[in-house]
């Protein structure tokens, strides 16, 4: 019987010993699986690392393309606004040079136009003055004229004026030659002092 109990004992330690080999042999493969699982998920995982490695590379050229394209253009447009920048200062140098020569023709102009009206004024004032004298010529002119009438008539006068003329003009009693000519006399002296110009 103990053998029989050895032999059961051994078979049943034989059992549990294929029963932990079945589970060690399970837990294994399972292991296993788990490991190549974990292997595919790490070759996956590295896989993946490497595109996202390679693509943050493609990125980062990228983005120095971007900065470098937008470092250019940032000193292109540095150096435009600066050209700009001094165009602009010419412009206005220009502009107030512009400016100041304008100011001198504007007063150029204003004395220029103060003279011409200063010289219009001068010029009306002599042409009313000369019109004034023309008048005061003519008038003179007219006053001669009659004077020098008035004279020859006194000449006239005077040549016909004879011996006989002088006595009648004393007869003591009519006095007719001597009323008349004292007439004349007044007359004479009445026309030359109408005809007397005052300066």
């Amino acid at each position: 019987m103990v053998i029989v109990a050895l032999g059961l004992g051994s078979a049943n330690a034989q059992g549990d010993l294929a029963a932990e080999n079945a589970k060690l042999r399970e837990a294994l493969r399972n292991t296993t699986l788990q490991m190549r699982s974990s292997q595919e998920e790490a070759a996956i995982a590295t896989a993946a690392k490497e595109q996202a490695d390679a693509e943050n590379v493609r990125l980062n050229e990228k983005l120095e393309e971007v900065m470098s394209a937008r470092i250019k253009e940032q000193d292109e447009g540095t150096a435009r606004a600066n050209e700009l920048e001094k165009e602009l200062a010419t412009v206005r140098d220009n502009a107030d040079a512009l400016n100041v020569n304008l100011a001198k023709w504007r007063n150029a102009y204003e004395e220029a136009a103060k003279i011409a009206r200063e010289k219009e004024a001068a010029r009306i004032k002599a042409e009313t003055k000369a019109a004034a004298l023309e008048v005061t010529v003519l008038n003179l002119q007219r006053s001669n004229n009659e004077l020098y009438q008035t004279g020859k008539d006194i000449l006239d006068r005077y040549e016909k004026f004879g011996l006989g003329t002088a006595l009648t003009a004393r007869e003591p009693f009519v006095g007719t030659t001597r009323v008349r000519m004292q007439n004349l006399v007044q007359d004479f002296s009445d026309k030359l002092d109408d005809q007397r110009t005052e300066p």
